[in-house]
């Protein structure tokens, strides 16, 4: 349950975890518990505004630093986004809006 949130951190430095954080959320999805559920949905769609994200900041490197500033905001936004999420988890509490772009 927990891996795809470590995945995903593990991910701000080795991109490709990421990847492996999804395949875990889809592959458990359907099995889960209603409120687990929840948080395979809010891991499945970090992964692919994730994936938005880094694609936006490696084409945007050359233009005066905005692509670091871009993937500055996602690596803030990704911690943040996994530790909230994860505080929710481990008291197999339902996300409240796993399709939220926020936390």
């Amino acid at each position: 349950r927990i891996w795809s949130y470590i995945f995903y951190m593990a991910g701000i430095i080795i991109y490709l975890l990421t990847l492996i954080g999804v395949v875990v959320a889809y592959t458990h999805k359907a099995e889960a518990p209603d409120w687990l559920k929840s948080h395979y949905e809010f891991q499945i769609r970090t992964f692919w505004i994730t994936l938005l994200l880094l694609i936006a900041g490696w084409m945007t490197m050359s233009m005066g630093g905005i692509g670091f500033l871009i993937l500055a905001t996602w690596a803030i936004w990704l911690i943040v986004r996994c530790v909230s999420a994860y505080k929710l988890l481990k008291t197999k509490t339902p996300h409240p809006d796993p399709t939220t772009l926020l936390f």
